[in-house]
Formats: C-alpha cells, sequence, structure tokens
C-alpha cells in the first residue's frame, strides 16, 4: 500500500499523472459508475451521472494512507465553501469492495467511516456490490491520493495527485 503512495509522489515529480483515453483523462466524459455508500444512513446506491448539474470533486483515497487523511477535511471544506447545490464531494475508499466480508474489511470500513464522519464527508466503496469495475480502475488511479474534478456536463475538468492548490484554483476559476 506504501508502493501507491510512493508512486503518487514520483509521478508529482515527473509533472503527473499519464492517463490511458478511455480511462478518466482530461476532457474525457467520466464513466457512470454505481456509487455505493460505506455508511447506509448516507442514503442509496447511485450512479455518478446523478451529480450532473454540479461540479463534482472525486477524491480516491484510503485509510492507511497518512496525505489522504490530511487532505479529506480540506477538501470537504472546499465543496462546502461553494455549497451543496454548486460542488459534490465523493470520497472513494481505494480497495474496499462491497460487502465488506472479512474481519479486516469491515474494520478497514469502520475506520474510514470514522474518518468521513470527522471531516463531514461521505465516502464510498471503490467497488459497489456487483459492479465488476472498481472505480479506481475506471478512472485509472494508479496512486493516492488522487483527485477529479468533474464539470457540470460530466467532462473530467481536471485530475490532481496530492495537490489541493491547482484543483482549488480551477474551481474557483470555473465558479466565479
Amino acid at each position: 500500500m506504501a508502493l501507491l503512495a510512493l508512486r503518487g509522489l514520483l509521478q508529482q515529480l515527473r509533472g503527473g499523472q499519464d492517463v490511458p483515453a478511455g480511462r478518466g483523462a482530461v476532457g474525457e466524459l467520466a464513466p457512470d459508475l454505481v456509487l455505493q455508500p460505506l455508511a447506509p444512513q448516507s442514503g442509496p446506491e447511485q450512479s455518478l451521472y446523478a451529480w450532473r448539474g454540479r461540479w463534482v470533486i472525486l477524491d480516491f483515497w484510503a485509510t492507511w494512507c497518512v496525505p489522504c487523511r490530511r487532505s479529506l477535511p480540506q477538501l470537504a471544506a472546499l465543496a462546502a465553501r461553494y455549497g451543496s447545490a454548486k460542488v459534490a464531494l465523493l470520497s472513494v475508499h481505494v480497495g474496499l469492495q462491497a460487502p465488506a466480508a472479512t474481519s479486516t474489511e469491515q474494520a478497514a470500513v469502520e475506520a474510514a467511516r470514522t474518518q468521513a464522519a470527522a471531516a463531514q464527508a461521505p465516502v464510498y466503496f471503490d467497488r459497489a456490490a456487483g459492479q465488476r469495475i472498481p472505480l479506481s480502475h475506471a478512472f485509472a488511479v494508479e496512486a493516492i491520493p488522487t483527485t477529479v474534478l468533474i464539470d457540470p456536463n460530466g467532462r473530467i475538468h481536471q485530475r490532481t495527485m496530492g495537490q489541493l492548490a491547482p484543483l482549488a484554483a480551477a474551481l474557483a476559476a470555473a465558479l466565479k
């Protein structure tokens, strides 16, 4: 798992993330996959397209990733600054798939729920029950934290890895 964070650092130093065409590249239509919340009280499963009409911050993270845990509250504050009618934060815990079957998976789900509640951010499974492709795979996430900014028309506007300033600047410019 630490390898994912190291890969992210190396890609940052190289200047970003190369994404294969058709796998969540900037300018492409975001894939329409199902998001299943970790906390049942967060509501039912929803299609990514359900958030059309708003900017979506799609954050890929994990509880064991220290930079991810630091960025989650910052992303929640960024989304809150513009209000839920304009911006939605969807936080995807990489590697967790529904349903959590083992005690280790259940412990990871509880840790993610706790961190998400502290940050006031909804957290979703990487792969919803019955879904063949994890969200992280569909968006070609190679390292975490990776954040994808999706415009109100469902197109990928920006991808960042571990850097919130470019994402915040892009969102501020778009919402002027």
